[in-house]
C-alpha cells in the first residue's frame, strides 16, 4: 500500500476493496502469525470480505512478515500447488 506509487498504482488502493469488487475470484491468503508489521487481523479481514468460498487463509504461526515460504514450505506448498490447480480446472486450464 505505500510503495503503490513506486509500482504505477493508484495510491488510494483498498485491498479489501479490491476483494469485495471481484466476488466471483477466489484468493489465497498468507500471513505470518509472527508478523510484526501487518496485523494477522488484516488477513482475516480480507479473507472475510472475499464472497468466493473456495478463498483460503493460511497463517503459518512462526513466520514473520513475508517469509510464510522460508519458515514453512512444506506447509506453504501443501496450499499454494492445490490453490493454483484448483483455479485452473475451474477455468478449463
Amino acid at each position: 500500500y505505500l510503495l503503490s506509487p513506486a509500482f504505477g498504482l493508484d495510491s488510494d488502493l483498498r485491498p479489501i476493496e479490491v476483494v469485495r469488487s471481484m466476488p466471483d475470484r477466489a484468493f489465497l491468503f498468507f500471513h505470518g502469525g509472527a508478523d510484526v508489521y501487518v496485523p494477522t487481523q488484516d488477513s482475516r479481514d480480507l479473507r472475510m470480505a472475499s464472497d468466493n468460498s473456495a478463498s483460503d487463509l493460511v497463517i503459518i504461526a512462526s513466520a514473520t512478515h513475508v517469509h510464510g515460504w522460508k519458515t514453512d514450505p512444506i506447509t506453504y506448498r501443501n496450499h499454494f500447488y492445490p490453490f493454483v490447480l484448483s483455479q485452473l480446472e475451474d477455468r478449463g486450464g
